[in-house]
């Protein structure tokens, strides 16, 4: 049995996920007894500089964002060999809700278009702030027990603007399924890539799978750039207008910004 990380002021239950920089843990806070989640960072990396950097900014970028659709960050640390941060614990992911309606063929108990609404502001607000998520994808985004959506895991995101660069520019980033051709091709990103693979998930949403797929990455990332925008199926189709401009190849086709996203939502709505 693999032994659990001691971090002071908190006990650590068990492990929920792992990725290939950092493991997550379920835990809760001694004081007060709030159910929190735990990232913690692998040893194997603790001696690397840019990782610790990128994992350092991912702390900081998150508790520097206040807004009630992305993730609380209450405390960023070192303890031993040990770089960890804790924020608020979220039940489920989009994926998770994603895997069960492909799994079981039945209508998500999430509302498509309010995922979408929800996630649209964070991101405005993010912008706002100058930061860019660069990896929005179904994985990043959960939901709170009120089934209201967070975008987490900010550990890619570019801070707009600081002189900071942890990524040299003709160099891609993000998840290749997700990823705008932008991203792809190493060009210099705004929001609009963030706006290109919420579009992706939104497609997702809507259908249950993503626009493209291919055997190998340089295929997947070819259909990114040129392939054209997919069409909704028929029962789908009043979604269309959402995933041809979202999904525009050529960002200056796409909405502005995420704000003017959301007043598209807004007008939809109405």
């Amino acid at each position: 049995m693999e032994q659990l990380p001691d971090i002071p002021g908190y006990i650590v239950n068990r492990k929920i996920g792992e990725g290939s920089l950092s493991a997550i843990y379920q835990g809760q806070c001694e004081k007060s007894g709030r159910q929190v989640a735990i990232k913690i960072l692998q040893r194997a990396y603790t001696s690397e500089p840019t990782i610790v950097k990128r994992f350092i900014q991912e702390a900081n970028t998150g508790a520097s964002l206040e807004h009630p659709n992305i993730v609380k960050i209450f405390s960023v640390g070192n303890v031993r060999d040990y770089s960890f941060l804790v924020m608020e614990y979220l039940p489920m992911t989009l994926r998770d809700q994603l895997d069960s309606l492909d799994r079981n063929a039945k209508e998500p108990n999430f509302h498509e278009l309010a995922v979408l609404k929800q996630i649209a502001g964070a991101l405005a607000y993010a912008h706002a702030k100058g930061v860019i998520h660069r990896d929005i994808k179904p994985e990043n985004i959960m939901f709170r027990e009120d089934s209201s959506a967070v975008l987490v895991d900010f550990g890619l995101a570019r801070i707009q603007h600081s002189g900071q660069r942890l990524t040299r520019t003709g160099i891609s980033v993000g998840t290749p399924e997700y990823m705008s051709p932008e991203q792809i091709q190493g060009d210099e990103i705004d929001g609009r890539a963030d706006i290109y693979c919420l579009g992706v998930v939104f497609f997702e949403m809507v259908t249950g799978d993503i626009p493209y797929k291919a055997p190998n990455y340089i295929s997947l990332a070819m259909q990114h750039i040129k392939k054209k925008v997919p069409k909704l199926p028929r029962k789908h189709r009043h979604f269309q207008p959402f995933i041809d401009n979202m999904m525009a190849k050529e960002k200056e086709r796409r909405f502005p910004g995420a704000q003017a996203l959301l007043e598209f939502i807004e007008t939809f709505e109405s």
